[in-house]
């Protein structure tokens, strides 16, 4: 699949099976036929993810009006309808002018009705805080689950990243395991596999994965820990991206993700690039 700088979840019911590109804030789709169901993070940014009066808001004018609830950030919505679906997910871009996008994953499933899904449109790397100017964090992934957590879909989120153009090496993965940290003369944090969560390097934290946290005090959760983005002076988007712990120099958080991206520190001259989470 390609990569885009949007981000989210997108679920169809099909009749025909085609592939959607759409853009503008898009998060995480889920489609049927004619139907299509769009998430998004509900007008959440940063570490945390919506509220229930968010989510009323955002979807009271939609056909999603009365039909999600939330809990800690995570959205539930019942399958209506048995029927083949196309489910694309969107990936957060992490924070930094030329910071990693979010992977695109689309996956098709045939959903029985009643079946309760577990929704989560991640959100971007969140500016960092004062005095920690330098530490960008990365993008959170996005999921869609079971209520037991085994995953349908997950796009991996970017790193948080200083590269001064664009190089696509804190990228979102499309495969299951993260990216490792990245930046000439830089220190970088190891990927995330197989699930998990992504190595700190220096205070430069992991992307949290499905199963485990992101390493380092602000490493982003893992799914089934809440997800939240790590938050200390840069600060991961909801999905489990990564911050950084220290206020000094520069600093790049690993993706959140279905395995972390792995952190990376610059120091005070070289150009630290988290790395992306991955996808499945």
């Amino acid at each position: 699949m390609a990569l885009f700088f949007i981000f989210g979840i997108n679920i169809i019911k099909m009749k025909l099976i085609k592939f959607l590109f759409i853009t503008g804030v898009l998060c995480l789709s889920i489609s049927r036929a004619q139907v299509s169901y769009t998430f998004v993070p509900c007008g959440a940014s940063g570490s945390v993810g919506p509220t229930a009066a968010m989510t009323g808001s955002t979807y009271l004018t939609t056909n999603l009006n009365g039909s999600v609830s939330v809990s800690a950030g995570i959205q539930s919505f019942t399958i209506p309808v048995t029927s083949a679906y196309r489910i694309t997910a969107y990936g957060a871009k992490g924070f930094g002018t030329n910071a990693g996008r979010g992977a695109v994953i689309a996956g098709d499933f045939t959903l029985t009705a009643g079946t309760v899904l577990y929704i989560l449109p991640g959100q971007q790397g969140a500016p960092p805080i004062s005095p920690g100017t330098n530490q960008y964090g990365g993008g959170g992934g996005s999921f869609v689950t079971y209520t037991n957590n085994t995953p349908l879909i997950v796009a991996g989120g970017g790193g948080g990243s200083w590269a001064q153009s664009y190089t696509g090496l804190s990228d979102g993965t499309v495969s299951i395991n993260g990216n490792p940290g990245a930046g000439a003369n830089c220190n970088i944090g190891t990927a995330g596999t197989s699930g998990g969560g992504g190595g700190t390097s220096s205070s430069a934290d992991g992307g949290g994965g499905l199963n485990s946290n992101g390493a380092g005090n602000a490493g982003g959760l893992a799914f089934v820990n809440g997800a939240t983005g790590g938050a200390q002076y840069g600060h991961g988007g909801f999905g489990g991206g990564g911050g950084a712990s220290s206020w000094d120099n520069r600093r790049g958080g690993g993706g959140g993700g279905y395995s972390g991206g792995g952190g990376s520190h610059g120091g005070t001259t070289y150009f630290p690039e988290g790395g992306g989470g991955g996808s499945i």
